[in-house]
């Protein structure tokens, strides 16, 4: 555990990335025939015959009503048999239809968090300088701790009982960097810093192994660049709900389970570039980075404008819907490398922007220039 009390500004090292971190007894009745010994007298032979007579019209008529009840309750069986083969079916089909629903809905899960409920300190404090903390080791500071004016990096922790000095924080100055955290259990979403309103630097998060950012529902501005890439286990941005604005770019990389951004809502402007996707460049090649489960834009309701775009490298996008209110590209604007995105619907998109600088809309490598990520060699 480093604590660094640095108060005045001080210098920021480069960051190394790392590499990137988914049940009757059928009673049978024997008859015994009797031999009937055979009488002289006339009046019993009638009444025999008529006995036997009276005998067989009565089994006659137990045999028909034993067929009528046979039938009419093979009748009502099978009635009941089709309600049932109905009913059964009006359930599958319901069910189908909810799983359509669901399916089609595109919505993230987990859904929205409530946020926390940050209760006011009796003794707050402000921290002149930097804190750092990592792995496990923990800080001996006073509580209710609720600004610093250097910066805030959370690296690599293993016990995230280390992070309770930071339950009351609402105010970075400077950065404030949480990257390679790779155990789920130590960091499991970002509520340790759940008061957190106001970023002055950059928001930088890197291989992590949360699969939500709940816990940032209070976070409304980031001074600087805001940066959430390379996220394996990433599936939801409802914890974003209430930020409104990055002072420069926003980046959204390398999060192939993310599937959605609903959670930006409330995004109205990024002050940089925004990119959704993405490239990895080197001298000679470029590596696909995009988001490979984004079907289209949904959750950018508010957006209005960005200083550049650049939507790329996202294999399954097939729609630019989901950000009606976005009306201004100050500068650049590119679109490449979207495999499945028709050309009609790019032209669309373009037509309804005010473009301040270049467009460029490559979508296939038998464009020139295009194919940029997918065939690994950049622009020339």
């Amino acid at each position: 555990m480093v604590l660094a009390l640095l108060g005045t500004a001080c210098g920021r090292s480069l960051i190394d990335p790392g590499e990137g971190a988914g049940d009757e007894v059928a009673g049978t009745e024997e008859s015994t025939d009797t031999d009937t010994e055979e009488s002289t007298d006339t009046d019993t032979e009638e009444s025999t015959e008529s006995e036997s007579t009276e005998s067989e019209s009565t089994e006659s008529e137990s045999t028909d009503t034993e067929s009528t009840d046979t039938e009419e309750s093979t009748d009502t069986e099978s009635e009941s048999t089709d309600t049932e083969s109905e009913s059964e079916s009006e359930s599958e089909s319901t069910e189908s239809e909810s799983e359509s629903t669901e399916s089609e809905t595109g919505d993230p899960l987990p859904g929205p968090a409530d946020p926390k409920v940050c209760e006011p300190c009796a003794d707050p404090w402000t921290l002149d300088g930097d804190l750092i903390l990592e792995d496990a080791e923990p800080v001996d500071l006073p509580a209710c701790l609720t600004h610093i004016t250097g910066e805030l990096r959370i690296r690599s922790i293993d016990d995230g009982s280390i992070l309770s000095v930071l339950e009351h924080l609402q105010t970075v100055d400077g950065d404030v960097l949480i990257y390679h955290n790779a155990d789920a259990e130590a960091l499991p979403n970002l509520s340790a810093i759940g008061c957190l309103e106001h970023i002055g630097g950059l928001f930088f998060l890197r291989y992590n192994a949360f699969e939500t950012v709940d816990g940032l529902e209070h976070l409304h501005t980031v001074g600087s660049t805001l940066e959430l890439s390379y996220h394996d286990n990433l599936v939801s941005l409802w914890g974003l709900s209430a930020l409104e604005s990055t002072g420069h770019n926003f980046h959204l990389q390398g999060n192939p389970a993310l599937a959605s951004l609903q959670g930006l809502n409330a995004l109205v402007e990024v002050g940089g570039k925004m990119t959704i996707g993405g490239c990895q460049w080197s001298e000679y090649d470029a590596v696909p980075v995009g988001l490979d489960s984004l079907s289209d834009l949904s959750g950018l309701d508010s957006l209005t404008a960005a200083s550049s775009l650049e939507i790329s490298a996202n294999p399954t996008l097939v729609s630019l819907d989901g950000a009606p209110s976005l009306t201004t590209v100050s500068n650049d604007l590119e679109l490449h490398d979207n495999e499945q995105l028709d050309p009609a619907l790019i032209d669309a998109f373009v037509e309804g922007l005010d473009v301040g600088d270049e467009v460029n809309t490559c979508n296939s490598w038998e464009q020139l220039g295009c194919g940029w990520c997918s065939w690994g060699f950049p622009p020339q």
